[in-house]
């Protein structure tokens, strides 16, 4: 099942940490002439954070997994799996058109009577405004990113009695451009829907492996693993009921290549060859959600995320929940 284990930390680490609620900024935040929304649970936004502003967003994603999808998306029992992912995303304005961010963040895993809880990887980057959506024009809002995930998290050498639970990094450098676009639609002088599409393309590095490690492995393993490549693209929704209240929601579809290994496999307990690496895979997630927003910068989202269908990866149900706040940095000096 360790092949399957791994997807669980992919998702809040790789997939959701990067891409946590945050403030839309438009040309006058918090005129009456925009929406106030926070942004939705799996979707980044589309604007930066401009120079003399800064946003920090609390969050907590917590998921149960007790089955798995096999190859042929068929779902088969497994044993359960607790994850919980409290993160912090930090994005500091340094100019109009480029922030940089920092996202620390942990894990705690359960499984069969094992636990573990320790930092995960870390994800820093910059994000760049290639275009801001304009009342009377028919262009989008486009923000390009490139992200670095450092591998700040535990990956091999793993305690063999804690079944994985210790693994919280995946052990590779991983470079993560992407690209979002959204666009403001008025149905009526109440409802406006924020709609978003995202791409991003993860392309990690070669990761040397000891043990027992996130790939798999056993006593007696050493060598090279060769992360695939992982496209995710996601549809997503805001609709602004009242000038405090908004639903949201998120469609995401990730597809991750093969990782392939070479070396010395080591063995399982029982004598047998150790496996290490695993298939390609592709997931499907819905996350609907709810905001309130008290003001143009403080909003609270709360909601769902859950798997409908997949491939080679975990089947999981769970929640999370994040507070965001934008500062004014000019007001304080």
């Amino acid at each position: 099942m360790k092949r399957f284990f791994c997807f669980f930390l992919l998702l809040p680490c790789y997939l959701i940490s990067e891409e946590t609620p945050r403030k839309e900024i438009y040309s006058h935040p918090g005129s009456e002439e925009f929406p106030w929304l926070t942004g939705t649970l799996l979707a980044p936004s589309a604007y930066v954070t401009p120079r003399g502003y800064i946003n920090i967003e609390p969050m907590l994603f917590a998921a149960q997994s007790k089955a798995v999808y096999d190859q042929h998306w068929h779902t088969r029992k497994a044993p359960k799996l607790l994850v919980v992912n409290p993160l912090l995303v930090v994005q500091v304005g340094l100019t109009e058109n480029i922030d940089f961010q920092i996202i620390p963040q942990a894990f705690h895993y359960q499984k069969q009577g094992a636990s573990s809880t320790n930092v995960g990887d870390l994800p820093v980057g910059f994000d760049f405004q290639i275009l801001s959506e304009e009342k009377g024009k028919w262009w989008p809002a486009i923000k390009f990113s490139i992200f670095e995930i450092f591998p700040t998290g535990k990956y091999d050498k793993l305690n063999p009695k804690k079944n994985f639970t210790d693994a919280t990094g995946a052990g590779s450098y991983t470079t993560v451009p992407s690209l979002v676009i959204s666009r403001l639609f008025r149905i009526n002088k109440q409802l406006i829907l924020n709609a978003y599409l995202t791409f991003e393309y993860f392309i990690p590095s070669t990761v040397h492996v000891r043990g027992f490690n996130f790939y798999g492995g056993g006593f007696g393993t050493r060598g090279k693993v060769r992360p695939g490549t992982i496209l995710t693209t996601i549809v997503s929704g805001e609709l602004s009921l009242t000038k405090n209240w908004a639903l949201a929601l998120d469609i995401q579809h990730t597809n991750g290549n093969k990782a392939s290994f070479s070396g010395k496999r080591g063995e399982n307990a029982d004598g047998t060859i150790a496996k290490v690496g695993y298939r390609s895979y592709d997931q499907i997630v819905l996350a609907p959600a709810i905001e309130y927003n008290f003001d143009a910068t403080f909003g609270i989202i709360a909601g769902a995320w859950f798997s409908v269908a997949g491939r080679n990866a975990s089947q999981f149900a769970g929640g999370a929940i994040g507070f965001n706040w934008y500062l004014n940095t000019k007001k304080s000096r």
